[in-house]
């Protein structure tokens, strides 16, 4: 006669913890990640424009962030690896010109300004070269660790 030795089954919520506690101590640690800093060009406060990250074939477009009045700018969820960056202020050429623009609505049409959710002022335009805009001639890269990586953009000729 064979007889079978019990076989313990574990209840449901154990299972459940066991493999929760499993997924945490393997590491599903953070794959995005904080980039923030400074851009100067000259040693001059770049007074606003936009940042944005490029994957390092210089093809696809990641995140990005304008840069305020200051200089500065918070990049967020940003995957974790190398990264080329380019800094583009002719937006804000754009912005700076429009209101010369006098551009009128159709009548009876209400126009609103533009929404600024943060209300901090985004700057002026300050021309940098253009090697900073293209993603194929730009020299600034990045490697983004988990966290907050702080990256001080000086821009020269």
């Amino acid at each position: 006669m064979n007889t079978l030795a019990p076989v313990r089954v574990l209840p449901p919520l154990a299972v459940c913890s066991l493999l929760g506690a499993l997924t945490l101590a393997v590491g599903c640690g953070k794959s995005e990640a904080t980039v923030e800093g400074n851009v100067t060009y000259k040693g001059k406060v770049v007074r606003g424009g936009q940042i944005k990250f490029h994957d390092s074939s210089g093809k696809g477009v990641g995140p990005m962030a304008l840069i305020d009045a200051k200089g500065h700018y918070t990049v967020t969820a940003v995957p974790i690896g190398k990264w080329k960056m380019t800094v583009d202020t002719e937006i804000m050429r754009l912005k700076s010109s429009t209101p010369s623009m006098k551009l009128k609505p159709p009548p009876g049409m209400k126009v609103e300004a533009a929404p600024n959710p943060t209300g901090e002022d985004l700057g002026g335009y300050d021309r940098i070269p253009g090697k900073y805009r293209n993603a194929n001639s730009t020299p600034l890269e990045i490697n983004v660790e988990s966290g907050t990586t702080k990256k001080d953009l000086a821009l020269t000729d």
